[in-house]
């Protein structure tokens, strides 16, 4: 991801995500205007921590939100990142 400001108004050159990134659909909804409709679906961004000692043994930490807006012809219109930038499972790149 290029470009990123956290919630500090810090500035994130590059953030790159791990490769065993999950994402959990949490909430959906309808919004409705007097002149639009729109999608609106957030998911739960989630790495997995495979501890190699044992196969069934994984630890899952949230690394943030994403938030995605389709209008009624569910053409994508928005998205929204809400990232834990000091997550572990990160790499950031401070600009």
């Amino acid at each position: 991801m290029c470009g990123y400001w956290d919630e500090q108004d810090e500035y994130y050159e590059k953030i790159t995500l791990p490769r065993t990134l999950e994402a959990e659909l949490v909430s959906s909804s309808i919004g409705v205007t007097h002149k639009e409709r729109f999608l609106q679906l957030k998911f739960l961004l989630i790495a997995d921590a495979v501890d190699n000692t044992t196969t069934a043994s994984s630890n899952a930490q949230k690394l943030g939100e994403l938030v995605l807006v389709y209008d009624e012809n569910l053409e994508f219109i928005d998205e929204n990142w809400l990232l834990d930038v000091d997550s572990p499972f990160l790499v950031k790149l401070s600009g």
